[in-house]
C-alpha cells in the first residue's frame, strides 16, 4: 500500500500537506509508476472534495482508509490489510442470479 500525500513547505520551512484534488492527482500518478510492477500495489487516499479527479490519475485499485489499516493496533499490517481487501472484495461481488 502506498500513501500518496503531496507536501510543500510554509514561509517558515515546516511541512504543509497540500490537500487540493490537483495535488493530490500529482502525487497519486507519481506514486502509480513507482517499482518494476504494479501487481499487489495498492493506493490509498486521503479525503479530498473531488476525489474522481485524484482517483483518474491512476489505474491502480485504490481505497481511501485511514492510518490504522497502516499502523494497526499489534502492529500485523499483514493482517489489517488482509482484512480489509476481503471487506472490499465481499463489496465487491457480484450479487447471485435469482
Amino acid at each position: 500500500m502506498i500513501e500518496s500525500l503531496p507536501y510543500t513547505r510554509d514561509s517558515d520551512g515546516s511541512p504543509l500537506r497540500l490537500a487540493a484534488a490537483e495535488s493530490l492527482a500529482g502525487a497519486t500518478t507519481v506514486a502509480s509508476a513507482l517499482g518494476t510492477s504494479s501487481a499487489y500495489t495498492w493506493l490509498t487516499m486521503p479525503a479530498c472534495e473531488e476525489p474522481d479527479v485524484v482517483f483518474a490519475a491512476t489505474t491502480l485499485p485504490c481505497v481511501v482508509v485511514d492510518r490504522s489499516l497502516l499502523h494497526p493496533p499489534g502492529g500485523d499490517v499483514a493482517g489489517a490489510v488482509d482484512a480489509a481487501a476481503k471487506v472490499l472484495h465481499a463489496a465487491t461481488e457480484e450479487a447471485p442470479s435469482p
